[in-house]
């Protein structure tokens, strides 16, 4: 979100406003349900956890929330029932990446938001940048929804390839295939929070798995490491067993950039792991989660494909000149798809 409205604002001159928005697949969401999903609290083992890491995880969606409202504009705060009471003048409205058009997360079906209704957004074009549609196993009914709720925007594009596919067999009309925001903006984005100093003065492999601890991806990261002579950090939800790693848990957004910045080598299983390590040009390798078809679809687009690991590890140096090849073609053709439609205001 930070990255799109910065694309904006440095190549279109719009200087952007975000809605503030718990959607309906987030009912409720406040830091205390940030607290009892991140750290999946069942049983007394969980309340246990609550109250060791509990305070940590709270402060740390604090921070990023204030790391947000600095950094750009927001509105007050809405929620599924209180926007539609809502009606906003602005000369047009983007739903912009990431997975918003997905009927299984949470359970909740589509969020109607995220499909720009009239009632709501009826002062301005309406476009949707990159949406994100899980893995488009939808049903009948669903793909009867979809349809309808996007003959409704102006313009639509989609962040995955096999999500093109999909939405083409719905309209039988193109369907734009764009990069995520974090792969636009250019390296002065990002050097804004990176500080002078760098976290550890030793040389590191930075490991991060942010909704699972991947077993595989830990021991393969702790052999390539002690290969290198380099020392072991991992950033994850809550400390653990895994005594050779020195563990940062509850990472906020900046001082993320920071160890992934500096780091030698990093291992993921990260969607924008792989972008941000793209955008700092680091040697990685990321590790596909079951469902993982967004991380294959950017890695192919790119060439990075041999540093996916899906079974057995091999070590495999990024041509980065490739990459920035194949990166200068896909931001084309997403920057064409924006200039499209800031033409139309």
């Amino acid at each position: 979100m930070l990255a799109f409205c910065w694309l904006l604002k440095e190549n279109y001159r719009i200087e952007p406003t975000v809605l503030d928005y718990i959607g309906i697949n987030c009912q409720n969401y406040t830091s205390e349900i940030v607290v009892s999903d991140f750290l999946y609290n069942k049983g007394v083992k969980g309340k246990i956890k609550k109250i060791i890491f509990g305070n940590s995880v709270r402060k740390r969606f604090i921070r990023n929330l204030r790391f947000i409202k600095k950094n750009v504009n927001v509105t007050s705060l809405f929620d599924y029932k209180t926007i539609k009471g809502a009606h906003f003048d602005f000369d047009c409205y983007f739903a912009e990446s990431d997975v918003i058009w997905d009927p299984t997360f949470r359970g909740h079906g589509f969020d109607d938001t995220f499909f720009l209704p009239e009632a709501i957004f009826s002062n301005g074009k309406k476009f949707v940048y990159g949406a994100g549609v899980g893995d488009c196993s939808f049903t009948e009914e669903e793909e009867r929804e979809l349809v309808s709720k996007i003959k409704q925007i102006d313009r639509v594009s989609v962040r995955e390839k096999y999500a093109k596919q999909a939405i083409q067999r719905l309209l039988h009309v193109d369907i734009p295939c764009v990069l995520d925001p974090t792969l636009m903006v250019n390296t002065d984005f990002y050097s804004r929070f990176i500080k002078d100093r760098r976290p550890i003065k030793k040389k590191y492999a930075l490991v991060y798995s942010p909704a699972f601890q991947n077993k595989k991806m830990l021991s393969d990261a702790y052999k390539f490491a002690k290969k290198k002579g380099l020392h072991v950090l991992i950033i994850k939800r809550e400390f653990s067993k895994a005594h050779f790693f020195d563990t940062r848990i509850n990472v906020d957004v900046e001082r993320f950039l920071n160890l992934l910045f500096y780091c030698d080598t990093f291992f993921c299983d990260s969607f924008h792991g792989v972008c941000l390590s793209v955008m700092f040009k680091k040697q990685f390798y990321v590790y596909n989660r079951e469902n993982g078809r967004k991380i294959k679809d950017i890695c192919n687009r790119l060439s990075l494909e041999k540093n996916i690991v899906n079974n057995d590890f091999h070590e495999n140096n990024i041509d980065y000149d490739l990459v920035y090849d194949n990166l200068k073609a896909e931001r084309q053709a997403s920057f064409d798809f924006l200039d499209s439609c800031l033409e139309e205001i």
